[in-house]
């Protein structure tokens, strides 16, 4: 009966699901196309979060062909969230995502870089799904994660639709790493090729220039079966070396660039800039360091402040059931809301892979859970296995029977469906989420708009009112400050900000106060 009926499909999607090149083909082509869709309703991505500021530093510097910037004489000036100004100037987080926007910087703007990485990622997906599920239901699994991530996916304080493909905070990169390591796993299980394992020597790279700490998580079971299969004789030790050498490439790249950033090659950049200027836990279990000094009122507020008091919030034992709680709310929506929830619940039950994904998830769940902040692309490492789980979960719904009659096809194929419809028409809904940062952000991106076409050299220097949130950050730079058409400072006192005038003294210098109370901001000349 199942056999009947999954031959009663159309034509043209077994000639598509069931081709090896073309599925994966058009699962990208499906994401680009959702995620260009999204673009040409809410116009291009202005970034609003202090991450995605930090990692379009990072594309800037890549995309200059340099890996590092040197630190400013007026640092103190610029001194800001999530960069590192010492001991060199760049971003704090893993060079993946700031290689992708670079990527597309050269092709013309930083997003064409995330909506490249999009469209790997769905091909990535149904190249995974291929080797533990039928090319069909594969598919359908690598399409329903186009809907879910590229479009309905959202994050709370990020109004964009499908923040990974919206914004230019990441995502789609460690998801990427992830479905090339547990694709090549039951490929290399089967049939012990060279190019298999290579592709998961390079999926632990990606994952390591992404998300070290889930990937490594992620990475362990997948890496465990492996060693179990070598050292029980079930796999040639030939297959180890093209793991080895990929591997310790991707680690002697990274190595290069921790060294060339942090001058130690084993010092991750988020770990030299969590000891500059951190006083919160990175995890629940730890406890607040002592207060390092800043150069600035905001990052003292933003750090000892908004970051402290969300770790505080988790204790005692109430707060941190609640915030638990919240965090799952978070993970659920984003990457299974109501219409995936029912084929999750039921993919766990079966094979061994979905055991294996089921496991591997867990497991990364929970390291996500003993963070002090989580957000959806924190769990991207796993995201190939929790639709490995959705479509698993579909195919059992489509093969259920009630007194040998087909029972779940069509509620199978429904909610196939209602995902896609649901994609189709968020795409041109209004942006939600913290409309205080977005309008903000606007405000500063229209403003230097305004100055690159004026003409010449600007130099800002910003002020912020009593009213002032920490979330809506203006000093941000390129990364070759001096040859950057704006420039933003921070006003910090008289003598100070006329040096850095002087500095600057071929520029046309403002001075901006901004608060939220004032509507937009208006630049003042200075002197006046």
């Amino acid at each position: 009966m199942a056999r009947n009926r999954i031959a009663q499909w159309p034509g043209w999607f077994r000639a598509v699901a069931d081709r090896p090149v073309l599925a994966p083909l058009s699962a990208a082509l499906a994401a680009l196309g959702l995620a260009v869709g999204a673009a040409r309703f809410s116009g291009l991505p202005v970034p609003r979060v202090h991450d995605e500021f930090s990692y379009l530093l990072a594309a800037d510097t890549f995309a200059q062909g340099r890996l590092t910037n040197p630190t400013h004489p007026f640092w103190r000036h610029f001194d800001t969230m999530h960069v590192l100004q010492r001991p060199t100037y760049q971003s704090m987080y893993p060079p993946a995502q700031g290689l992708v926007l670079a990527a597309g910087r050269r092709l013309g703007h930083p997003v064409i870089g995330v909506w490249i990485s999009v469209a790997a990622m769905a091909a990535a997906f149904c190249w995974m799904l291929r080797g533990w599920l039928p090319g069909r239901w594969a598919w359908i699994g690598a399409m329903l994660a186009a809907a879910q991530i590229v479009v309905l996916g959202r994050e709370y304080d990020h109004g964009a639709v499908g923040y990974w493909s919206q914004s230019y905070w990441g995502g789609a990169v460690a998801a990427t790493g992830g479905a090339l390591v547990y694709g090549a796993l039951p490929r290399l299980r089967r049939r012990g090729r060279a190019r298999d394992a290579v592709l998961f020597g390079f999926g632990l790279a990606v994952l390591a220039a992404s998300r070290p700490y889930e990937g490594l998580i992620a990475a362990l079971p997948a890496c465990g079966l492996l060693g179990l299969d070598l050292a029980r004789g079930r796999l040639p030790w030939r297959v180890a070396l093209p793991i080895a050498v990929t591997a310790a490439l991707g680690a002697a790249a990274l190595g290069f660039y921790n060294f060339r950033v942090t001058g130690n090659a084993l010092k991750l950049p988020f770990t030299e800039h969590h000891e500059q200027y951190c006083t919160f836990p990175v995890f629940l279990w730890q406890h607040p360091r002592p207060a390092p000094g800043w150069t600035h009122p905001v990052l003292e507020e933003f750090h000892n402040g908004w970051e402290l008091n969300l770790y505080a919030r988790h204790f005692p034992w109430p707060g941190l059931a609640s915030h638990t709680g919240l965090k799952l709310l978070r993970l659920w929506a984003f990457f299974i809301g109501p219409l995936l929830t029912l084929p999750l619940a039921l993919g766990p039950g079966g094979s061994k892979g979905r055991g294996l994904a089921l496991a591997a998830g867990g497991l990364v769940l929970a390291g996500c859970l003993l963070c002090v902040r989580v957000s959806p692309h924190y769990f991207a490492p796993a995201a190939p296995l929790v639709f490995l789980l959705v479509a698993s979960g579909l195919r059992r719904l489509h093969h259920l029977s009630f007194r040998s009659r087909p029972a779940g096809a069509g509620l199978a194929l429904a909610l196939f469906a209602a995902a896609w419809v649901r994609a189709a028409t968020a795409l041109s809904l209004p942006e939600r989420g913290n409309t205080s940062v977005s309008r903000f952000m606007r405000y500063r991106a229209d403003l230097e708009q305004e100055l690159r076409k004026a003409g010449g050299g600007h130099l800002v220097v910003v002020r912020y009112g009593p009213r002032h949130s920490v979330q809506n950050e203006w000093v941000y730079n390129a990364a070759d400050v001096d040859a950057a058409p704006v420039v933003w400072a921070r006003a910090r006192n008289e003598t100070d900000d006329e040096a850095l005038r002087q500095y600057f003294r071929d520029r046309r210098a403002w001075r901006l106060t901004v608060d939220e109370d004032a509507g937009r901001p208006e630049p003042i000349p200075w002197p006046d």
